[in-house]
């Protein structure tokens, strides 16, 4: 049993730096000017009903490359209005 503990807490710090690596890299990125802190996190933006960006994006740009078109919403990106 104790050994399961100790294991789960080992990959549970396992996962804690690799989080808190990614989470370092994205900021080094956007201080360096290789990207921005926007492009960094978009998909991490939490929606007013509880879901990331990421979450809604990613059904349908699946959907639009097996169907071959872009949904309403994301043909509109980059049109002036």
């Amino acid at each position: 049993m104790r050994t399961t503990s100790r294991r789960a807490e080992r990959t549970c710090r396992q996962r804690w730096r690799a989080l808190t690596f990614v989470i370092k890299a994205k900021l080094e990125a956007v201080e360096a000017g290789i990207s921005e802190f926007e492009s960094e996190f978009l998909a991490n933006v939490v929606l007013p009903d509880g879901s990331s960006v990421g979450d809604f994006i990613r059904p349908q740009i699946e959907r639009a490359y097996s169907e071959g078109t872009l949904p309403s919403a994301l043909s509109q990106l980059g049109r002036s209005e």
